[in-house]
């Protein structure tokens, strides 16, 4: 027996598989990729379309000439403002109201649970899970792309970003906790998984795209020269 599914997943499905075969046939040069990570520049970014559409609704989709997204001030997010009052403003936790917000969305859900959260201890433990991280990401002055050393970390968890039309990049309300950090420690870039791509974005996407191997090209230089002095440190002693 095959398992039952609806004409709209099966219509779906095909639609992922069809994407990257119709993506070259309808954009001008290199078109946008399943999955592909950019290096943005994070001041870029100052606004969201709305609203959220699911990852693999929206990866490397191009969208006609005609799409005009709803759009916003980023910050009008409910989880990255409360994100900035507590790492930019100082003030705690609890008195952003994410936590009641949080349990609301726990009590509205049918499974009773949201992000992964199910009683207020659980999310109290995922808010000082977010303080480490925050922590060392100010540390090291970079989104590490891929934290957890999974290869499709940003396929699941990552910063989504549409290039909208004249390819302004728009946040696409995925990833809200690091899109907070990012602009609370006013980082240089942030990795963002390419959602949609406006039919007019072209010469912005291979802007980005030459932006990032550059971004990553210097990343790895830095790395290199951190290992060899740390070699050089516990290297022997000369005269």
């Amino acid at each position: 027996m095959f398992p039952s599914c609806s004409l709209r997943d099966l219509h779906s499905a095909v639609a992922d598989l069809t994407r990257p075969f119709r993506n070259q046939i309808t954009f001008r040069g290199k078109p946008p990729q399943v999955g592909e990570l950019l290096m943005i520049p994070r001041r870029e970014i100052e606004l969201r379309a709305s609203p959220f559409v699911p990852r693999r609704h929206c990866v490397g989709k191009i969208m006609p000439r005609g799409w005009q997204p709803n759009i916003g001030p980023i910050e009008h997010s409910t989880k990255i403002s409360r994100c900035l009052q507590h790492w930019r403003d100082g003030v705690t936790w609890e008195e952003t109201g994410i936590y009641d917000h949080m349990m609301h969305r726990i009590n509205e859900s049918r499974s009773r649970q949201f992000d992964g959260c199910r009683t207020i201890e659980d999310v109290r433990a995922r808010y000082l899970r977010l303080d480490r991280i925050y922590r060392k990401v100010a540390a090291e002055r970079a989104l590490d792309p891929n934290p957890e050393g999974t290869p499709d970390f940003h396929m699941q968890w990552g910063i989504i970003v549409h290039l909208g039309p004249g390819g302004v990049p728009l946040f696409g309300n995925g990833g809200c906790h690091r899109m907070a950090m990012a602009i609370a420690l006013d980082l240089d870039h942030v990795p963002a998984l390419l959602g949609y791509t406006h039919r007019s974005a072209a010469p912005a996407l291979a802007r980005y795209r030459k932006l990032t191997d550059s971004v990553f090209a210097r990343r790895q230089l830095q790395t290199g020269r951190r290992q060899q002095a740390d070699k050089d440190t516990d290297g022997p002693l000369r005269a």
